[in-house]
């Protein structure tokens, strides 16, 4: 009976040991657990990115292939709104996200997992420009005719979303 106290007692320790192996290893950010290395964040940038492409897409679907930068508030889009700087991106990237919610699962997706001065967003009636690390180009070569046309790029990883729904992975943590 010692015996097999001793053993479930060795097996409890050793599992409250992993336990707390893999809190130190697995950081949580907003509830999520992300891998300890850089490259796993990177990706889940990637991933978020090729879903925000996706919604860009499905949306220029149902407003005649135009992006929501190219098409009128008059018809659901943010043409009026746009605010180039020089480079080409928008100063409110959150802005042209609004639009695309029904496409979105989750206001979640437009936060790098990397951002540390960007909070997620709880639900879209709360969307600002302090909860969106992707940066938003707008203009006449942005659409789907350009296919290499810079969508958007996350300025923490590097990662850029071309408007043919691609995505090109950056250096880690460090922008093009």
């Amino acid at each position: 009976m010692n015996r097999l106290l001793n053993r479930l007692l060795n097996l409890a320790l050793a599992a409250g040991a992993g336990a707390v192996l893999l809190g130190l290893l697995l950081p949580i950010r907003h509830g999520v657990i992300y891998g300890s290395r850089p490259g796993t964040m990177h990706i889940n940038c990637m991933s978020n990115m090729k879903q925000i492409g996706i919604a860009y897409r499905l949306w220029s679907g149902d407003h005649g292939d135009n992006y929501v930068v190219n098409t009128s508030t008059n018809q659901g889009g943010t043409l009026e709104f746009c605010d180039r700087d020089r480079d080409g991106f928008e100063r409110h990237s959150a802005l042209h996200f609004l639009p695309m919610s029904n496409e979105l699962s989750t206001p979640k997706v437009l936060t790098c997992p990397q951002d540390k001065s960007k909070k997620w967003a709880e639900d879209w009636a709360h969307l600002t420009d302090a909860n969106v690390t992707y940066r938003v180009r707008s203009g006449k070569d942005v659409d789907e005719t350009n296919p290499r046309g810079v969508l958007f790029v996350c300025p923490i990883d590097g990662n850029t979303a071309y408007c043919d729904g691609s995505v090109e992975p950056g250096k880690f943590g460090k922008p093009k």
